[in-house]
């Protein structure tokens, strides 16, 4: 069974297959000077003692497309389709490859966002699974 890490990397890696997203780090560094890139990780979850042994896992993961935020016109034009694109792949994949039961639901916001001090625009996902975790 996959661990709250592999599902997290499992996620940066659909993030950094996307056509035009330079960087996907597994580790995400202080700074960033390429764009757009992406962060994936943990956000928060709900755990409950399963058979001896395991424990369920209701966990909310969030991955960050970043855009640099020059033009606002052309970063918008840039930034947009990463969202149909990014849902695709996760809505394509409930179980992202048998690591989670299922994905229970995504909420995407396109904001302002911040990285490293520096502006972005971009796109903030919220993914909640549902897993199975052996302790």
């Amino acid at each position: 069974m996959a661990t709250i890490v592999d599902v997290a990397e499992q996620i940066q890696d659909y993030a950094g297959s996307l056509s035009g997203i330079r960087a996907a780090p597994k580790e995400p560094p202080d700074q960033m000077n390429v764009y757009p890139f992406a962060v994936c990780g943990f956000r928060r979850g709900t755990v409950t003692i399963a058979p001896v042994g395991t424990m369920k896992l209701l966990g909310t993961f969030v991955c960050q497309i970043h855009v640099a935020r020059k033009d606002l016109a052309r970063d918008y034009r840039v930034a947009m389709p990463f969202g149909d694109i990014f849902l695709e792949k996760i809505l394509l994949n409930p179980t992202m490859g048998g690591k989670v039961s299922t994905v229970i639901e995504v909420r995407p916001r396109f904001v302002e966002m911040t990285y490293g001090g520096i502006e972005t625009l971009g796109w903030d996902f919220e993914i909640d699974v549902k897993m199975q975790v052996n302790l």
